[in-house]
């Protein structure tokens, strides 16, 4: 009861605070002009919500691509940056604060790039960016009927010529994220994380686009290649060191350091475990506070975005976990506390699984499989796998992205998800030697509870 309280408050002291700020940055007269804006597009959204109501429940199909560009395509560079009048209605109804101070401080470009392909029409109208955040606002359009086109699952993929650790992009979808449908026209945006070395300005938006009806092999392909002007960013990130350590059980947790961007802040985090099976998941119960702490006085705190927060990767006995939270770069804070209750250790072992596809058999590491299902088709063999239930902890997944026929060739998975008691995949339809055998990873979770504390200098 009380943590919910605390957290109503910090909700309510998060748009006051905000609202103090801007007024102090902001002229007069744009504030009059956006409260307008703001009004116009409130009415035009009623109406839509009134008209489309029923329309907006439906799902619509499509692969989405997305990834950075750097060999092979040709783009017209994106226009220079100019005023808040170059950012269309219904981005700026779908800010965020934290999206809409950036773009007040001229991070939003247009791009207004189309491509149409069999009466399908996709335009990135503009891209909000910072050295790690890319959000692309665009409208897709079916111009044969009155029906709606959008996406229904993002899938990014990386440059074969830069290596993965350089790369790194992943699509996350906010939880503020919004849309607008009038008929056969949609407004969004999508988010992509990258590393700071992958802020190159160039992105690949591309996709495979349809209606709900249509079969996977129907969706029309389209490619559209975006560069963006990386001086608008280039400067503007700044890592604070904390190099600060505790021991969790058997793990040693170092946060490293945090690094504050228009779009976001991230706290990375560095843990050793005993051996390279029994690593740290996750950080329990994570609050980042803002301000001098004085007593008998509520504090202003932060919770980590959880759709953006994640365990990244680990290298032998370590592994590496980054905390994202709003954006505190225009904020005047001196000093902040990262708060948690302890650690989450995930326990893992692989297996390997042998199956017949041609037959939709399994031959061998199936003990913990109820079911299996095959579906061939022309683009892509889709395997279903559904385990057992043993413990709301445990989880199982794919280990790698590859997996060898009957003589040891290795060949890739093109696809593949995974949540607690399923795993789905697909691979290329081929003549393959029988039998196919692919790696599992079946994990265990474990909450170790030690309360931890870390002040952070922000000056």
């Amino acid at each position: 009861m009380a943590e919910r309280e605390e957290l109503e408050l910090t909700h309510f002291f998060d748009d006051a605070l905000q609202a103090e700020r801007k007024i102090d940055e902001m002229k007069l007269e744009t504030a009059v002009r956006n409260g307008l804006n703001r009004g116009k597009q409130a009415r035009r959204k009623r109406q839509l919500s009134q008209r489309w109501g029923i329309a907006g429940g439906l799902a619509f199909c499509m692969v989405l691509v997305i990834a950075f560009w750097q060999y092979g395509y040709q783009a017209t560079p994106a226009a220079v940056m100019g005023s808040q009048g170059d950012i269309p209605d219904y981005v700026r109804s779908m800010l965020t604060t934290d999206m809409e101070r950036a773009a007040d401080h001229g991070l939003y470009q247009p791009i207004n790039q189309t491509v149409e392909k069999d009466g399908y029409k996709v335009t990135v109208d503009g891209v909000l960016a910072d050295s790690r955040t890319a959000i692309i606002f665009y409208t897709s359009e079916n111009t044969l009927r009155d029906f709606p086109i959008d996406v229904q699952g993002y899938t990014p993929i990386q440059d074969a010529n830069v290596s993965s650790t350089e790369m790194g992009p992943k699509y996350y979808e906010s939880a503020d994220h919004k849309s607008s449908r009038t008929g056969p026209i949609m407004h969004t945006f999508v988010k992509l994380q990258v590393s700071s070395q992958a802020a190159r300005g160039k992105i690949l938006f591309s996709g495979s686009w349809g209606e709900h009806s249509e079969k996977k092999e129907d969706l029309k392909k389209v490619y559209i290649p975006i560069e963006l002007d990386k001086s608008k960013y280039a400067d503007l990130e700044r890592t604070i060191p904390i190099n600060e350590t505790a021991q969790f059980g058997d793990h040693k947790v170092t946060i490293k350091n945090m690094v504050l961007r228009p779009l976001g802040t991230t706290i990375n985090i560095e843990s050793i475990g005993p051996s390279t099976d029994k690593l740290v998941k996750g950080i329990q119960d994570t609050k980042l506070y803002l301000g001098e702490e004085r007593a008998s006085q509520f504090q202003y705190f932060l919770t980590p975005n959880q759709n953006e927060s994640s365990y990244q990767s680990s290298l032998g006995r370590s592994s590496f976990l980054q905390l994202a939270f709003r954006s505190i770069f225009y904020d005047d804070y001196s000093e902040a506390a990262l708060k948690a209750a302890g650690i989450t250790e995930t326990t893992s072992n692989k297996s390997k699984l042998v199956i017949d596809t041609a037959k939709k058999q399994i031959l061998s590491g199936g003990q913990l499989i109820q079911k299996l299902d095959i579906v061939s088709g022309k683009e892509s063999v889709d395997i279903k796998l559904r385990f057992n239930k043993t413990s709301d902890n445990n989880n199982h997944i794919l280990e790698n992205a590859s997996f060898t026929d009957k003589s040891g060739a290795i060949y890739t998975i093109t696809r593949g998800d995974s949540r607690k008691e399923a795993v789905d995949f697909s691979i290329a339809p081929s003549d393959y030697a029988q039998p196919l055998t692919f790696t599992l990873e079946n994990t265990s979770d474990k909450n170790i509870y030690k309360p931890l504390e870390v002040k952070i200098n922000l000056k």
